[in-house]
């Protein structure tokens, strides 16, 4: 939980709150005022309660089974795709605007 945590909020973390932010000092993919208010909302932030329970949850599974998870390979992945039409109005609010690409500009048109 240690790592994770630092991984996600430590500096230059893209959750981190100062100006060392990786969102920030490599631009995007959030324009700079949705990124000062995603870090710093309390929502986003992993709860006390959350991270001791999620330590007890593995410190029982080690102790009790010899491996955390129990009952399948951790190193299994499943991967899904969600596939959708895109806001382009949503991404240049929120995000820098790069990733809207003529081609999903011109999509409702082009196709529809």
């Amino acid at each position: 939980m240690d790592a994770m945590l630092a991984q996600k909020y430590g500096p230059g973390r893209p959750m981190s709150q100062g100006d060392d932010n990786w969102m920030l000092a490599h631009g995007g993919p959030f324009t700079p005022e949705t990124v000062r208010a995603l870090v710093n909302s309390p929502a986003v932030r992993i709860s006390d309660w959350a991270i001791e329970a999620c330590v007890s949850y593995f410190d029982y599974c080690v102790s009790a089974y010899g491996q955390a998870p129990v009952y399948f390979n951790p190193m299994q992945c499943n991967f899904g795709a969600v596939v959708h039409h895109v806001a382009p109005a949503f991404y240049e609010k929120y995000y820098d605007g790069s990733s809207v690409t003529p081609a999903i500009r011109e999509h409702l048109d082009a196709w529809h």
